[in-house]
């Protein structure tokens, strides 16, 4: 047996054999590729040839290749044979799992936090719950077999071995798939998709090939689309492969299931020519239906429509299929409670000989109900529910929210009373005597449900077909609805014409019931009754219906009539008739002009018809063509020039005589071709022949003609505005006569300046940012309170609120007295720690539990220790002098590489550590503002939104900037892009986003933020001070964002992160970053000519403590990426369980959607500072906010305790309850939130300034008292 043996390559050969079959030519032809080991082909494999015949195998195809690489990888892959399981993170608490790895694959299993243990081992394979991360990452870049759980249960449901793959295997949901991408232009994109249909078993070809079963795309302009379509191959969108990825979990998904991807593909756009799908061939003629059901010659062709219609039991054209055949799911929709389904099977056969006749119209109204009831629960439930809910339409909603309401709006409520009245009658039939009263279940509700469908009904169906005919994918939508069993195949708008269609039938099966009804039975009256009823009901309706109409054509009139005088529209006129009249006189209009007569019940009215433009274009290009047939010039007229033309010769004469022929010629021809038919008319539709004053012929151009006359207007106007202005000049010069001429220089001079002076004034009150009212009353009590009686009672009020506010903060202290001068000996150190822990004790709030909002982000004890030992070793430390303490230095470079390595800031990425998030703020506003300075900007201004922290105005403040606050959007609570975009000038510095921001707790939207920045040339600044440690984790903590915020926004120029909150170091830390040291530059102070030498800071402080810096680079190396982003997913999981059982409270309503660890509320019912006082009494310190009034909580790592959350939500919910029950408890506040609830209700809002500065008093007060003359100066 002989070989052929490749070694290293495997080569492309031209093989030719002899005559005597004992040796062979071997040439190398293309090129070389690389394989793992060596691959033996067999001789006997290449077929026998005679004398001289060859094999070139001078192409090879790039499926054979890859079919070749897999067989080299299997044979590669079973020299080691699984012996043992490694199950990695989460899984290995799955007992499920172990059980059925040891039972039935007899494998052993290991159990590890990363596997890296077992990382040498190759016959130990590893089972991971996300195929992400480091972990997963690691194992698969060192070669290891990689499972997900679900390829496990599935080889064991199956009895078959576990698959040996050198790529990860999660599940087989794509097993037998081969998928061909085309249009994924975004690299990043692809190889994750690639990845994903790997890990789901699924092959993926470069090329187009027969093997290849689906073709991934997200356009239809690409070749290989085209050629899927001619290939007959499935087409699908890249959500295609994420939503299969998202199902991976389960062991019975299959993509090649077609029943949920078919007019999913239509509804993305990308469906394969619709003569693939046809019914029956265009020559085949339709059958007549039959009593059997249909036969197809085609076996396949029925097995597809079997699958199309999701069962291949279905037949839809049997001829029992009627319109309303009622389907097994409709009996569960109506209720069990309603009757047995005994019941329900007696009622709906046909009635029984034994019946009445007056019971059997009952039963037969019943069976009538019943299917209208089926039918509005098709539309609701088939069409409305899901065209509202985004989730089930991949690429959002297909209609807007006015098509819907237009649509839909009006079934509901008729839907509702149906309900109620299908159930009365199926209790009175299922419990049936002659005396049931059946005339009183019609008599309630109808009035109110049908009016307003019936009298938008046209506008309803009007809108549906428009929709039905411009949208595909809403046409796709209908289509793929109408042949669900539940629709029995009638389209959206047969079924929507039912309830126009119902009261009639009800009145007719009501009369013929009156009629089988005895008098004397009780009933008889109120059939009567609900007879009527229903008459007066359409009476109303049509009424209604009738007056709709006619205000609806009336703001028709008056929408298609430009410059309608307002007083047309009115409740009390109505529309009669219009026609459409020729004015044959001169009048109110032209002559010849189409007018059109609007007859109302009390005027009349005369409208000019404006042209209508594409009958005029089209007459345009028609009579332009008729001059060019029968009008044209002749070419011997053409080609002279004028020279030839002048003088007094035979020809010249000639000429000018032809040249009067034409021109009179074109203007019969003009005229009989133009609107009106007259001649001084500027409207022409055929173009003139025109001659020069110089006598050479030419034909100008309706370009050159419009060119021409819009030069002569422009001439015009500027001659217009010259003789303007010099008339101007004139009378102001007249009047400045008449009115000074008597007045001495001097007073001219004085007047002048006085009325120059007022202009300034006026300029600067009527353009500032606030409102004319606000200033308005500021300035009144501004000039109130300086009134002495005024500023007295101002002063005791004050000296009041801080006396209140100084007890309120000095009730918790640990000792009365205060240490007011320095003790003449110093304390014992015992003493002074003593005391020390006296006042750390001190307060009513521990915040250990729990029940403190943000303010303490980590109280764990072993980062305590830590933070300790640290601050011991750099207590002495000062970051200003790098040279005595380089470690600090060190450590402070490194703490912000790696903060600007977490946003992706790249190499050239800098930054600072400063004190906190204002002192960071205050930098990066500094920064911004001196290059403005740079660029010539005398005057910056910020623009932020209203939402932005304080250090913004506070910066503004001490730098001597203007701010401008941007509202936010209703609902959203996120800044106005709109309203920023109109606040942005020449002289703004500086646009301002935050993520999130601290009041709402809501992520701004950064990416249009810096759009707008970099398209007006303007660095944007990202307020990252709250979130920055939780934002770059969420994603691998399963929470990911859907916009990014970072440095991967090109418009951001700058990131601010305090450490010392979400990084959990010790306060006083926090970092600001810059895109580039371009910006950063603007940022740093230098004084190179102080006699104490060069000084240069980078930060506002001079000496700082190195401590807090060294706490921040521990803290930082302690946690890493793995106890961030644990941390993170802890405090996030409690956020969103916080928000959602406080959306379930009554009385409370939360801002937004908070997507971050800050929820905040306030309630429209109840007293919101009241609710935060009860809940402080209760123990639990919340946030006050206030315009409007509100609380919110900040989640930190306190509150991820077990049971926190759970108490929180159990008190916020027995307060609120308390609260609704009781509304004077409202008044009971004490504390912060009674001093946030009276400021709320000050007219003056520079007393809550003055308020404010109170409270800062009272913290640094050592007093017990507060005298009303220490506000002396101050009011």
């Amino acid at each position: 047996m002989t070989y052929l043996n490749f070694r290293d390559q495997l080569c492309i050969c031209h093989l030719h054999l002899r005559s005597d079959n004992t040796c062979f030519e071997m040439q190398t032809l293309i090129r070389s590729i690389l394989l793992l080991k060596l691959n033996c082909l067999h001789l006997k494999t290449f077929p026998m040839l005679t004398n001289d015949e060859h094999i070139a195998c001078s192409v090879l195809e790039s499926e054979q290749i890859e079919n070749d690489e897999k067989t080299i990888k299997g044979i590669n892959q079973t020299e080691d044979e699984i012996r043992a399981i490694c199950l990695v993170g989460s899984v290995a608490h799955d007992d499920k799992l172990k059980e059925v790895l040891k039972t039935v694959f007899n494998l052993l299993v290991y159990e590890s936090e990363k596997g890296v243990e077992y990382i040498s081992q190759k016959d130990v394979a590893f089972v991971l719950e996300n195929f992400c991360g480091p972990d997963f990452n690691y194992l698969y870049h060192a070669g290891r077999r990689i499972f997900g759980p679900t390829i496990i249960f599935e080889s064991s449901q199956s009895s078959a071995k576990l698959p040996i793959k050198s790529r990860p295997l999660y599940c087989n949901a794509m097993k037998e798939v081969t998928v061909c991408f085309a249009g994924l232009h975004d690299k990043k994109v692809l190889s994750n998709v690639v990845d994903l249909v790997h890990h789901m078993g699924g092959s993926v070809r470069k090329n187009f090939t027969m093997s290849v079963t689906h073709v991934v795309t997200n356009t239809t302009q690409s070749s290989k689309y085209r050629l899927a379509v001619g290939m007959g191959k499935a087409v699908m969108h890249v959500d295609w492969i994420f939503k299969m990825w998202e199902r991976r979990s389960n062991a019975h998904v299959s993509a090649l299931s077609p029943d949920w991807w078919f007019w999913l593909s239509i509804q993305l756009d990308i469906c394969a020519n619709e003569d693939m799908y046809t019914l029956m061939d265009k020559d085949q003629k339709c059958r007549k239906r039959s009593k059997s059901p249909a036969v197809f010659e085609n076996k396949r062709h029925a097995k597809r429509l079997s699958e199309f219609h999701g069962s291949g039991d279905l037949n839809p054209f049997s001829s029992h299929c009627s319109s309303l055949d009622v389907s097994s799911d409709y009996s569960s929709m109506l209720g069990d409670q309603m009757f047995s389904s005994e019941d329900l099977d007696n009622l709906m056969k046909s009635p029984k000989k034994g019946m009445s006749k007056r019971q059997q119209i009952a039963v037969e109204m019943l069976q009538t109900e019943f299917k209208y009831v089926q039918v509005l629960h098709t539309i609701i439930t088939i069409y409305k529910e899901p065209l509202e809910s985004p989730d089930s339409t991949v690429g959002g909603h297909l209609l807007d929210s006015a098509e819907m309401k237009l649509i839909f709006g009006n079934l509901p409520p008729i839907y509702v009373i149906h309900q109620k009245l299908h159930k009365e009658l199926a209790n009175l039939i299922a419990h049936w005597s002659e005396d049931r009263c059946i005339g009183n279940v019609w008599l309630q509700h109808l009035v109110k449900a049908y009016p307003p469908f019936v009298n938008f009904y046209e506008r309803t169906k009007e809108t549906l077909n428009k929709c039905d005919k411009s949208k595909p994918r809403f046409h796709a939508f209908l289509k793929a609805r109408q042949n669900r069993p539940e629709s029995n195949r009638e389209s959206l708008q047969e079924l929507i014409i039912r309830p126009v269609q119902r009261l009639p039938s009800v009145i007719l099966l009501l009369s013929e019931l009156l009629k089988n009804t005895d008098k004397a039975n009780k009933d008889y009256q109120c059939i009567a009754k609900a007879i009527d009823a229903l008459k007066r009901v359409l009476t109303h309706i049509n009424e209604d219906k009738r007056k709709t109409e006619g205000q609806v054509k009336l703001f028709d009139i008056v929408n298609e009539i430009e410059n309608c005088p307002p007083y047309l529209l009115s409740s009390q006129r109505q529309f009669i008739t219009s026609i459409s009249v020729t004015s044959l006189s001169h009048g109110f209009v032209k002559k010849g002009s189409q007018c059109v007569f609007y007859l109302f019940n009390d005027c009349l009215e005369l409208v000019d018809e404006t042209a209508n433009e594409a009958r005029r274009m089209f007459l345009e290009k028609l009579c332009d063509q008729v001059l060019k047939t029968v009008g044209r010039v002749d070419f011997c007229l053409q080609s002279l020039q004028s020279a030839d033309a002048d003088g007094d010769s035979d020809l010249a004469l000639t000429i000018q005589k032809a040249i009067k022929h034409l021109k009179y010629g074109g203007r019969r021809l003009s005229r009989a071709f133009s609107f009106n038919k007259t001649q001084t008319s500027l409207r022409r539709a055929v173009s003139q022949i025109a001659v020069n004053v110089g006598g050479h012929l030419r034909r100008m151009s309706s370009r050159e003609k419009r060119m021409e006359k819009l030069y002569n207007d422009i001439r015009m106007f500027v001659f217009s505005c010259f003789l303007a202005s010099i008339h101007l000049i004139d009378w102001c010069r007249r009047l400045y006569n008449v009115t000074f001429g008597e007045l001495e220089p001097w007073q001219i001079s004085a007047y002048t300046f006085c009325a120059f002076s007022v202009f300034l004034w006026l300029d600067k009150f009527f353009h500032c940012e606030e409102a004319f009212v606000v200033r308005l009353e500021k300035t009144l009590f501004r000039t109130a309170r300086r009134l002495p009686w005024v500023k007295r009672k101002i002063s005791v009020q004050l000296s009041k609120t801080r006396q209140s506010v100084q007890m309120e903060l000095q009730k918790n202290d640990p000792d009365p007295e205060f240490i007011r001068h320095l003790p003449d000996r110093g304390f014992d150190q015992n003493d002074i720690i003593a005391k020390a822990e006296r006042y750390q004790k001190a307060g009513t709030f521990d915040f250990s539990k729990g029940k403190v909002s943000g303010a303490v982000y980590n109280a764990n004890v072993e980062l305590l220790s830590l933070n300790a030992e640290i601050m011991k070793l750099f207590c002495w430390s000062n970051p200003l002098h790098p040279d005595i303490f380089p470690g600090i230095r060190k450590m402070e470079a490194e703490i912000v590489r790696m903060v600007c390595n977490m946003f992706n800031g790249g190499n050239n990425a800098c930054g600072t550590v400063t004190s906190g998030g204002t002192e960071s703020l205050i930098l990066a506003c500094l920064a911004y503002r001196n290059r403005a300075y740079g660029r010539g900007n005398k005057d910056p201004e910020i623009v932020v939104p209203i939402s932005a922290h304080g250090a913004f105005d506070k910066a503004a403040q001490m730098l001597r900037l203007r701010i401008r606050h941007v509202p936010l959007e209703a609902g959203t609570f996120k800044v106005d892009l709109d309203k920023m975009k109109q606040m942005i000038t020449k002289s703004t510095c500086m646009l301002v986003a935050s993520a999130p921001n601290f009041p709402y707790g809501i992520i701004d939207p950064i990416e249009q933020v810096a759009a707008l920045g970099e398209k007006f040339g303007i660095p944007v600044h990202v307020d990252c001070c709250l979130g920055g440690f939780l934002l770059p984790f969420m994603e691998r903590a399963d929470y990911p964002l859907d916009e990014e915020f970072d440095f991967r926004i090109r418009g951001v120029t700058s990131i601010s992160c305090d450490t010392h909150k979400y990084g959990f170091s010790t306060k006083g830390t926090s970092v600001l970053m810059y895109r580039n040291k371009l910006y950063q530059r603007y940022q740093y102070f230098c004084q190179p000519n102080w006699p104490g030498g060069i000084y240069a800071t980078a930060t506002v402080a001079g000496s700082r403590n190195g401590a807090n810096s060294a706490s921040c680079w521990a803290t930082m190396l302690h946690f890493g990426i793995h106890g961030y982003v644990q941390c993170t997913r802890k405090i996030i999981r409690t956020a969103r369980y916080i928000e959602r059982k406080l959306r379930e409270v009554k009385g409370i309503y939360i801002f937004g959607h908070p997507r971050v660890s800050v929820v905040a509320f306030t309630s429209y019912v109840f007293d919101i500072y009241a609710f935060a006082s009860q809940m402080g009494d209760r123990g639990w310190s919340l946030n006050l906010l206030q315009l409007p009034p509100a609380v919110h909580f900040c989640i930190t790592m306190n509150q991820t305790q077990e049971g926190v959350a759970h108490s929180f939500i159990e008190d916020a919910t027995a307060v609120a309850e308390a609260l609704l029950e009781d509304p004077s408890k409202s008044n009971d506040i004490s504390g912060a939130a009674a001093l946030y609830g009276s400021s709320q209700t000050l007219p003056d809002r520079t007393l809550v300034n003055e308020i404010a500065c109170a409270y800062l008093d009272a913290c640094y007060a050592t007093e017990t008292k507060c005298d009303p003359d220490d506000l002396d100066g101050l009011i």
